[in-house]
């Protein structure tokens, strides 16, 4: 019987490692689940975001609406919130965003609609907007 010191190596000890091939695959699977989850990662960052963003304009805007609302019904003027809007762009987060606030009387003068927007400059929709009414009695 011929005796071959490779055999009798590889029947004492089971194989141990892995192959090339194998490391190849499996980087390659790594690879394949990195590209499909980075991007969903990226993408709910974005919305994450937006809805951030979101959410300060509207609290921003409620607080400009309730600072008017708390005024006497005849110091609601069109001209009295523009002031307002100036006096407080410095302290809001978005200074450089393009509030408007409109104020029209809706019937017989006793309500008057409140109408606060923030516009965004790279699209034709709001990105905020509260209406209100306020009645005289």
């Amino acid at each position: 019987m011929k005796h071959n010191r490779h055999t009798e190596h590889s029947q004492q000890h089971p194989r141990c490692g892995m192959t090339i091939l194998e490391c190849m695959v499996s980087v390659l699977v790594l690879g394949i689940a990195m590209s499909i989850v980075v991007p969903v990662m990226q993408l709910a960052d974005r919305q994450r975001l937006k809805s951030d963003r979101a959410l300060i304009c509207t609290q921003e805007a409620s607080n400009i609406l309730e600072q008017i609302t708390s005024w006497n019904y005849a110091d609601i003027t069109q001209t009295k919130a523009d002031e307002l809007l100036k006096d407080t762009t410095k302290t809001r987060q978005f200074s450089n965003a393009n509030w408007k606030v409109s104020i029209q009387p809706v019937t017989n003068g006793e309500v008057i609609s409140i109408h606060i927007q923030l516009m965004n400059n790279n699209i034709k929709e709001p990105e905020t907007e509260l209406i209100t009414w306020v009645y005289t009695k």
